[in-house]
């Protein structure tokens, strides 16, 4: 089972960057020997070494500073990283261009028109395959940790929750005779669906009654209309 924790760690791996470690190690080597005076000392060398033990704190200190720098740069790395729109755009872009939105339309009113019919070989559907193959490569990007769980949620969550559900059946089929033919999906739903949970506080309904996906389709199938009348 793909869980976004598993992405997030890898994140945050990756936000600490070599330059963060490496400044967060040359600050415990430098304050080593500091600490362990400080901690070894009797009162009386304290005494005796009075400025040398303000010393030890005043670099305890700036250590201590310097580590909650290191600290909070990670954490606005672990942000920008997790916000990242660099290939959502795109993919939003591509998703609602026109020529797109007719190709889901279609795809909609194949699955609504054939919904008893979809693990039978003899029902195909090249537009319903287009995207198919969009959620795809989605979810190729996010599991390759080239877009994370939260921007693909925000993004697509909708679609990719909807034209699985209402596409189960016709991809199943598929796969009895392809099985690594969208092979991300799932994974792909399943941290999405992970989110979502995250952010509705335990309010969300992972299934779909059959209102909700004829409420899903009959959007999609509107869409060609929509653009023709714009």
């Amino acid at each position: 089972m793909k869980t976004i924790t598993h992405h997030r760690l890898r994140r945050i791996l990756a936000s600490a960057s070599p330059i963060l470690v490496g400044g967060g190690t040359a600050i415990i080597i430098a304050i080593t020997p500091f600490v362990v005076f400080a901690l070894a000392a009797t009162d009386d060398e304290k005494t005796q070494l009075f400025v040398g033990f303000y010393l030890v704190k005043a670099t305890l200190l700036v250590g201590l500073v310097g580590m909650i720098a290191l600290i909070a740069q990670c954490w606005a790395e672990y942000r920008r990283r997790t916000y990242d729109p660099s290939w959502v755009v795109s993919f939003d872009r591509n998703f609602n261009s026109q020529e797109m939105k007719k190709v889901r339309s279609r795809a909609a009113s194949f699955l609504k028109n054939n919904s008893n019919q979809l693990r039978s070989d003899d029902v195909s559907s090249g537009d319903l395959d287009d995207v198919l193959d969009f959620i795809e490569d989605l979810g190729f990007y996010v599991v390759g940790d080239q877009m994370t769980p939260e921007v693909a949620h925000h993004a697509f969550h909708t679609w990719v929750r909807g034209y699985y559900a209402a596409a189960r059946d016709y991809i199943e089929s598929v796969q009895e005779h392809s099985p690594t033919m969208w092979e991300h999906i799932n994974s792909l739903l399943e941290m999405l669906d992970q989110v979502e949970k995250e952010r509705a506080h335990g309010k969300y309904k992972k299934t779909m009654n059959q209102n909700e996906l004829d409420s899903f389709l009959g959007g999609e199938v509107k869409l060609e209309d929509e653009i023709e009348n714009a």
